[in-house]
């Protein structure tokens, strides 16, 4: 599993961002606010986010020192097309909320095959018991994900189980890994 997953969805709004960027919406924060109808502090985050991991750079001779207008780096630009592919994807489906959080991104990379509890949180190490509850619950929610109980072990054990759908979101989701 990619860190750069892991680490570019420490933002929610950072994918959504990428994109945004590499469809040439102007790059400054409150018009990338309005463009993807969330508040400036959010896309603040996702920005200083982005400039930490490189994708982002503050465009040189370009804005005001307080309006600064930002850019993709040419890794940013390889990225990008494939973040913008995989929101399409989630958008096409009606989950694109819940693919904006911390962790459904990491999981759904990991979810090739039925899969227990454990083994997916030894697949996410730094992923909290919590996290990886409430994300499986959203995934089961919107049946990306099926769980399965085995209930002839004891103690009963809980297998998740990847549907059609997420199979079909783990397609521009592979592409997004195998750019990086």
């Amino acid at each position: 599993m990619s860190n750069i997953l892991i680490n570019l969805t420490q933002k929610g709004w950072a994918l959504p961002v990428l994109g945004a960027l590499m469809q040439g919406h102007a790059a400054r924060i409150h018009p990338l606010a309005k463009a993807l109808q969330t508040s400036p502090l959010s896309i603040k985050a996702a920005v200083d986010h982005l400039m930490v991991l490189r994708l982002v750079v503050e465009n040189p001779g370009h804005g005001h020192p307080l309006r600064p207008e930002f850019m993709l780096t040419s890794f940013g630009e390889i990225l990008a097309p494939k973040a913008k592919s995989v929101l399409r994807y989630g958008a096409e489906r009606s989950v694109l909320p819940l693919m904006r959080k911390r962790w459904t991104l990491p999981i759904i990379s990991v979810l090739d095959n039925a899969r227990s509890f454990g083994e997916l949180r030894r697949s996410l190490t730094p992923i909290t018991d919590r996290a990886l509850s409430l994300s499986l619950k959203g995934l089961t929610n919107t049946r990306l994900v099926r769980r399965k109980v085995l209930g002839h072990h004891l103690p009963p054990t809980s297998l998740y189980v990847p549907t059609p759908q997420l199979v079909e979101i783990r397609k521009p989701l592979g592409e997004f890994l195998n750019s990086h």
